[in-house]
């Protein structure tokens, strides 16, 4: 008995660039990495560099959104004006020999106070997006 013909299929061989490379699922790991921790809460701002940078010692390696707490600081920063206007005129009356200094807010200072106190709502009344 004959065996049975076998079909034999052909091509032309031609040479290509051969990129070396595999397709596949799964997670990849750093060789060399690191894991990091702030001594302060809040969201980030910023990373001012791109995955697998080289960063140089000292560098900023992230952001965090500070507005709230600069306007803070410059509220901070007007009440003290505010406060050593009042004093030196309490100082002022005294010198003068006023029996007792009434306590006064001049209207020119209490404006950077209101100012500076809006400034520090703002960012939390921020809409989302």
């Amino acid at each position: 008995m004959t065996p049975p013909a076998v079909t034999i299929s052909t091509s032309t061989v031609e040479p290509i660039t051969w990129e070396p490379g595999i397709e596949t699922i799964g997670t990849a790991l750093a060789g060399q990495g690191v894991d990091l921790s702030t001594e302060a809460a809040g969201v980030v701002r910023e990373i001012p560099f791109a995955a697998n940078d080289r960063v140089e010692k000292g560098a900023l390696l992230l952001q965090i959104d500070d507005r709230t707490e600069r306007a803070d600081l410059e509220s901070a920063q007007a009440s003290l004006a505010l406060a050593k206007t009042e004093l030196e005129r309490a100082q002022a009356l005294q010198a003068r020999g006023s029996p007792r200094p009434i306590p006064c807010k001049p209207r020119r200072q209490m404006k950077p106070l209101q100012k500076h106190k809006l400034r520090n709502c703002k960012p939390s009344l921020k809409p989302n997006g």
